[in-house]
């Protein structure tokens, strides 16, 4: 199992939860998004200790293909990390946005987007933007972006700790001040800016919207999306989602637990959200606290949590 160093993003949105969760000095520059894993051209995940330290995911994968991945995996995306995992922080609200599918974005080079979040935490009245509230008409559109009467026609939903929402590719969407978030999605960063609240960046640009763009890529017929509703049992895994892109599951443990993955042709990343554990995998053990995310080999047959106290993980895999 591997721990890779954290890419970490500076945006004018971005604030200070993830320095704290992750116990690191804080320098004073507002830290947007944590790039868990991710094998995405110039943010490319490096390997933090260990007896691998220093390589890159790239590189282990090219070096154990199959065997990391699983096999169907590799057949599916060759030597290339499919999933983007983050933590998200946003003090500010981001801008409105979509994400195009794999069609479109394949198109211009590169896989589509979709996405879902897991909600560590949330200040007091903050919301999301998830899909539309009502229908628009695409020939509206433009001139609805250009008056800022877009936001009108918005589905937008308060958002508790907990939660977990959908975004598949397609659909309108924002982050509102106040969410801290775990992402997990397509390996890809193609994302066309709806609207921006005019805001202007530390040059005292305005920041490029992509509003033709993202005309090709909404859905004008996605209407509403709530919270994802799951059985929230506290002593065994927690299905979030499953999708044909990843599944999540959600754990929150205060004894000792096994996980068989002889069944899992994939490779499981696990980031923690709250407390410390020590994870062992075959012959390695190693202690991780919040903040932390590991990656487990396909050809593990499981690993073990033990906890100290109680621990929360999101894990995320994919079934083929």
């Amino acid at each position: 199992m591997w721990k890779f160093t954290p890419i970490l993003k500076h945006t004018l949105w971005g604030g200070s939860k993830i320095a704290e969760l992750k116990g690191m000095v804080d320098k004073g520059e507002s830290i947007g998004e944590s790039w868990e894993i991710s094998s995405l051209a110039g943010s490319v995940s490096v390997v933090a200790d260990g007896v691998d330290a220093g390589l890159s995911i790239l590189q282990l994968i090219a070096r154990d293909k199959e065997c990391l991945l699983g096999r169907r995996n590799y057949e599916r995306y060759g030597d290339e990390f499919p999933l983007l995992v983050k933590f998200i922080d946003a003090e500010k609200d981001l801008s409105i946005q979509v994400h195009p599918d794999d069609a479109m974005a394949s198109m211009h080079g590169h896989r589509g987007k979709t996405e879902m979040w897991y909600v560590v935490d949330a200040a007091e009245g903050t919301r999301i933007c998830n899909g539309f509230r009502k229908r628009i008409d695409k020939s509206d559109y433009s001139q609805m972006v250009a008056s800022g009467r877009i936001m009108d026609s918005l589905n937008y939903i308060d958002i508790a700790k907990d939660d977990v929402y959908y975004i598949p590719a397609g659909r309108i969407h924002a982050i509102g001040a106040g969410a801290f978030l775990v992402e997990v999605q397509q390996a890809s960063d193609v994302t066309y800016r709806v609207y921006d609240y005019m805001r202007r960046d530390a040059n005292g640009r305005l920041r490029e919207l992509h509003v033709d763009l993202a005309s090709e890529a909404l859905d004008f017929d996605d209407v509403g999306g709530g919270a994802i509703a799951y059985e929230k049992s506290g002593d065994s895994a927690m299905t979030l989602m499953q999708t044909d892109y990843f599944t999540t599951q959600l754990y929150r443990l205060r004894e000792e637990y096994v996980r068989d993955l002889s069944d899992l042709d994939s490779f499981v990343v696990i980031t923690l959200t709250e407390g410390e554990c020590r994870i062992i995998e075959g012959e390695e053990s190693r202690v991780v606290a919040a903040g932390d995310t590991i990656l487990i080999a396909a050809k593990a047959q499981s690993y073990t949590i033990i906890p100290s106290g109680s621990v929360a993980f999101v894990e995320a895999f994919i079934e083929v």
